[in-house]
């Protein structure tokens, strides 16, 4: 009993939803009632052949009803499992012909339980498939970019949203910037937001700087973590001025401040970080600024002049295509 209910916990652990007497009986249950309930309410059963079980009357008597279900109810799929030193010509007549799993060592019990799990889930191994498929593209050509753009954008799913963005990641280029960029614009999903802001950092020879300065004041939330993000990806390119400028705003800003005294020195960070001479982060911040609605918590900043806005737009469209409209026709839906 302990082996199965070894069994029983380790399929519970990958959320399968099983029946298991061990789990499921109670004082004053009527065994064969129950057993009986357990089986026809089942997609599969799986039966553990050992030494033990194989004179065993109870389990015959579970085996003849569960085969009953599978031959004239094409309900219940009998999945037979041995342990111990049984062997083929042992099991009984009617699973000699199915594929069986084998537990009898700790290696074949770890496999056995991975192939169970995929055959009762197949949506499970599906969406591993998926997840792995979306991390490492295997073509880089627009059809790639534009799926997992889809799937960075989901807006439901972050597991599958921030395998996107590492498959884009892999890829690089100012499309996987701007699938990228969307996903972070996105308020919804913290842990796949951090990822997106992480992923911009890493497609900094892309344009990755440029469109996280541009979505500098689309979210309250991030706005401490995306200015501690440009300070450093500027140490990492070497860009030790910038840096140095950048850390002094950070500290200036803290880490733990209220995002209702953002306000109080948002204008002055925002000069200067227009002031850098760094054209991704210079740019990006002018952008910023074209937001087409800016968020409450924002409140009331200097408008762009012209000249700035033309050579804000020229410069994104040569760096990152796209982006402009992208940050321009923004929403504050928070």
């Amino acid at each position: 009993m302990k082996f199965v209910e070894n069994i029983a916990r380790e399929l519970q652990q990958r959320q399968v939803q099983l029946w298991y007497d061990g789990w499921q009986m109670k004082p004053g249950d009527v065994l064969r009632n129950r057993i009986l309930d357990g089986i026809e309410n089942a997609n599969y059963f799986l039966i553990i052949i050992s030494e033990n079980s194989l004179n065993s009357s109870w389990v015959q008597y579970e085996l003849n009803a569960a085969m009953i279900e599978e031959i004239e109810k094409r309900h219940v799929k009998v999945i037979p499992s041995i342990i111990g030193n049984v062997e083929h010509e042992q099991l009984p007549l009617d699973l000699r012909a199915k594929y069986y799993l084998n537990f009898r060592s700790h290696e074949q019990f770890q496999e056995s339980i991975h192939v169970l799990v995929d055959f009762v889930q197949p949506e499970r191994k599906q969406r591993q498939e998926l997840l792995t498929r979306l991390r490492n593209p295997e073509r880089r050509d627009l059809q790639t970019i534009d799926e997992l753009r889809k799937s960075a954008v989901l807006g439901y799913d972050q597991e599958i949203e921030i395998a996107a963005m590492r498959g884009l990641a892999k890829i690089g280029g100012p499309d996987a910037v701007l699938a990228v960029t969307e996903r972070v614009l996105n308020v919804w999903g913290l842990n796949a937001i951090k990822r997106g802001i992480e992923t911009l950092v890493k497609l900094r020879s892309d344009g990755g700087l440029l469109a996280l300065s541009a979505t500098l004041l689309s979210d309250h939330r991030f706005y401490q973590a995306k200015l501690l993000a440009l300070a450093t990806a500027t140490k990492k390119i070497g860009e030790e001025d910038v840096n140095t400028i950048l850390t002094a705003l950070f500290n200036k800003v803290g880490y733990n401040s209220e995002y209702h005294r953002f306000k109080d020195n948002l204008s002055q960070v925002l000069e200067d970080l227009e002031k850098l001479p760094l054209d991704d982060i210079r740019y990006g911040v002018m952008l910023a600024k074209t937001i087409l609605r800016l968020p409450p918590w924002v409140g009331q900043i200097a408008p762009l002049p012209t000249s700035d806005l033309d050579n804000a737009h020229i410069y994104a469209e040569q760096r990152v295509p796209g982006l402009f409209k992208l940050i321009s026709n923004w929403e504050d839906t928070f």
